[in-house]
């Protein structure tokens, strides 16, 4: 190797505890071509790999003392994928990737990559891209209309600032349901974002999603349980953030399960919009939903707003009532308009198309503007596909891989 070649290789130290993966890992870095091990027992240099033990409080202060560290460029962690709880005190530490132990060859190769991307001449490593809003909307149970507020939601943000200002994304692996509510075919979903994440971009992202007539563009959720498998939480992540990047506002159909991807969608969320009904059970399973995020990251559970959703004026439990038991007030409420929302749902129309002199669609309008105030574009317009720019009847197709059993 020449003094050039060896000028541009970037140094990695591993601090994991097992020498045999150490030796394994090793290899993998130093396959990649690129990369260079730092001497073991070292000061930590360049991007440093940390291994989660036993300790893991003291392995997040470790990490927190690498990242102000001089020399380090970056801190990757590895810990096991299945504890929530880690994935987020990962997230809120600001670990710049987050590596499931043992580590895979494709997943450390894809993170490598990404680095060597942040790390282009010129470029911070840590750059402050600016950074749209996620709102993340979601049900404490099935039935309570979360996805016709996150639909309409997004259709009225993308009017309020026009097209390619507003995403909406379908956080819902095999039930997802947003684009029936569009009448759109999404022949993509972020699936192939998650077995793509080290050519992940804004024009890889672009030729993923579908653009509505009001000028939303749709991200679809996987309708199959083989594609729901490559809509894991670090291709979630990666997804929220380039979407933060690509909109000023981008609105997250998520579902009453607090999975990884979940948590993962939750954590980036800037407003987590609660869609309720005035129903016993409903209540009791926000009162369990905010008990969890308070466990989980009280953060999480300050960042959440209440929506009454078929509010009726005169009901058995009233909103005094439910604002009472669940210890926090309602910030919207949304009149029930039954038929309209239903209908607006069968043609495959927002409801301020379907109905728009309902008192729904005025509601929805209104809860659009509060969340998503008027912003400019950031992003051109997705082109290419000419499906794009022909109205296509998709809610067929959809409709029939619903009902073998891909969505619900």
């Amino acid at each position: 190797m020449n003094t050039d070649q060896t000028a541009a290789m970037h140094t990695v130290t591993l601090l994991l505890h097992n020498p045999d993966a150490r030796a394994a890992v090793g290899a993998l870095v130093e396959a990649h071509g690129a990369f260079t091990l730092a001497p073991q027992g070292g000061a930590p240099a360049g991007l440093v790999l940390l291994e989660l033990g036993p300790d893991a409080d003291g392995g997040f202060a470790r990490m927190a003392r690498l990242q102000d560290a001089p020399g380090v460029t970056e801190v990757f962690l590895a810990a096991p994928a299945r504890d929530p709880e880690c994935i987020l005190r990962a997230m809120r530490a600001g670990v710049d990737e987050f590596l499931p132990w043992p580590v895979q060859p494709q997943d450390l190769r894809a993170a490598l990559d990404r680095y060597l991307a942040r790390r282009g001449a010129g470029q911070n490593p840590r750059p402050q891209a600016p950074r749209g809003r996620i709102i993340h909307v979601l049900g404490p149970k099935g039935g309570t209309g979360a996805t016709t507020v996150a639909v309409n939601t997004a259709v009225e943000a993308a009017r309020l600032g026009g097209p390619g200002s507003t995403a909406l994304l379908d956080a819902r692996p095999t039930m997802g349901e947003a684009p029936l509510f569009l009448d759109l075919d999404c022949p993509t979903t972020w699936a192939e974002a998650g077995r793509n994440l080290a050519r992940l971009d804004a024009t890889f992202m672009e030729s993923l999603m579908v653009r509505h007539a009001s000028g939303l563009d749709v991200l679809a959720a996987p309708l199959s349980l083989e594609d729901a498998g490559a809509a894991g939480p670090e291709a979630a992540r990666a997804v929220a953030g380039l979407l933060r990047r690509m909109y000023p506002t981008v609105v997250v159909d998520g579902g009453p399960f607090l999975d990884e991807v979940a948590l993962a969608l939750l954590a980036e969320a800037d407003e987590i919009v609660m869609v309720l009904v005035l129903s016993l059970p409903c209540l009791a399973g926000v009162r369990r939903m905010l008990d969890a995020f308070r466990g989980l990251d009280p953060a999480l559970e300050g960042r959440v707003r209440l929506v009454v959703n078929r509010h009726l004026s005169r009901a058995e439990i009233g909103v005094a009532e439910a604002e009472e038991l669940l210890g926090r007030p309602v910030a919207w409420k949304i009149p029930n308009d039954y038929e309209a929302a239903m209908a607006a749902v069968n043609q495959g129309r927002p409801l301020a198309e379907a109905a728009p002199r309902s008192q729904a669609a005025r509601a929805l309008a209104a809860l659009a503007a509060d969340l998503a105030p008027a912003a400019p574009a950031r992003c051109p317009a997705p082109a290419g596909l000419l499906g794009r720019l022909l109205g296509r009847p998709g809610r067929a197709r959809m409709a029939a891989a619903a009902l073998n059993g891909a969505g619900s």
